[in-house]
């Protein structure tokens, strides 16, 4: 997948990366598309994200050695070996941890509203929450959270995307949104470049 834009050249160094994705205008990854919303986990601010992928895509996944996870830990430790993906979606505000059977329903409709939005199986869909333990999700808050991301994502190209909405909707209490993007590979065989982007909780 290309954006057909000329990739950065390998050349470039990690600290001029970085200062690319921070100082300046992110990059995200062609065919991939994002969304950061509000939809009322969190009084305020952003509080759930989408990623989806235009085609399935490869997918790993690290995941803690605690005896004690969260529904979302078991419900993506379940599917990370079919090793392929469509979307990953997260909340904050509420880790749905502690929430027993109550928790894993939860996280399934999650992934069921994002499949039914993406038109894919929600075996594709991975999710996660964050936040506060032992309260469960505000489900009506939350499906209507990922309505409103899933007609984002419909109405943005693949490689604009909603990078900064996405970053911010990740955090919790954290006084950053951390993100970084960077790309590199050949000038001359487009499909020899590459792109990575990420996002993540700084606890």
């Amino acid at each position: 997948m290309s954006s057909g834009k000329r990739p950065i050249p390998a050349s470039k160094s990690r600290s001029a990366s970085r200062a690319k994705a921070f100082g300046g205008k992110a990059l995200p990854v062609p065919g991939f598309r994002y969304a950061g919303v509000h939809c009322g986990v969190k009084q305020a601010d952003l509080d759930l994200a989408l990623i989806a992928s235009e085609v399935p895509a490869s997918v790993a996944g690290v995941f803690t050695r605690s005896t004690i996870v969260g529904a979302p830990v078991t419900w993506c430790r379940a599917r990370a070996a079919s090793g392929r993906a469509r979307a990953v979606v997260a909340n904050s505000g509420c880790a749905n941890t502690a929430m027993g059977e109550r928790g894993a329903r939860d996280a399934a409709s999650m992934a069921s509203h994002v499949a039914k939005a993406l038109g894919c199986s929600a075996d594709e869909v991975f999710v996660a929450s964050t936040g506060v333990i032992g309260e469960p999700l505000p489900m009506a808050a939350i499906r209507s959270g990922i309505r409103d991301a899933g007609n984002r994502l419909a109405a943005s190209s693949a490689v604009e995307g909603h990078w900064r909405g996405l970053a911010q909707a990740r955090f919790l209490s954290d006084d950053v949104a951390e993100r970084l993007s960077t790309a590199g590979g050949s000038n001359e065989d487009i499909a020899r470049a590459y792109y990575f982007g990420g996002v993540a909780r700084m606890a």
